[in-house]
Parts: structure tokens; sequence; C-alpha cells
């Protein structure tokens, strides 16, 4: 996974490095974590986006902590 300053990430395959997905997350992008099928964002106001990754559906929002992620 990798992600720019602002809200799009993209993902690669780790055996040929080709790209199998981009999207734009509705918050400036930190730190980003995957679990299982799961990606989660997080913002560096600390609000955090989740997606999963096999529907390719919209970002949705998770929940927030109390600093930056």
């Amino acid at each position: 996974m990798q992600s720019d300053s602002g809200g799009d990430v993209q993902r690669y395959a780790t055996a040929d490095f080709s790209l199998l997905g981009s999207w734009t997350a509705p918050v400036p992008v930190q730190a980003m974590l995957v679990v299982g099928d799961q990606l989660f964002v997080g913002s560096p106001l600390g609000v955090v986006y989740t997606m999963d990754l096999v529907s390719q559906g919209p970002f949705t929002f998770w929940g927030t902590c109390g600093g930056p992620v």
C-alpha cells in the first residue's frame, strides 16, 4: 500500500508490483493498516476510516481517537 500526503491510496502486488487498485480516502492519510481484507486509514486529526478490499467499496467512518494517528 502507498499513499500521498492527501487521501490517494494505491495497492500494489508484492510479486510484480502491478497496480491492484487506487482509491481516494475522505481524509488526508497519515497511517494505513491492513487487517485481513480491511484497509484502515488514519488522518492527522485522529479520524479513522475503513474499506473492504474485496468489494473495494467506499470508505466508511470507523471512529476517532484522542490525537493524530
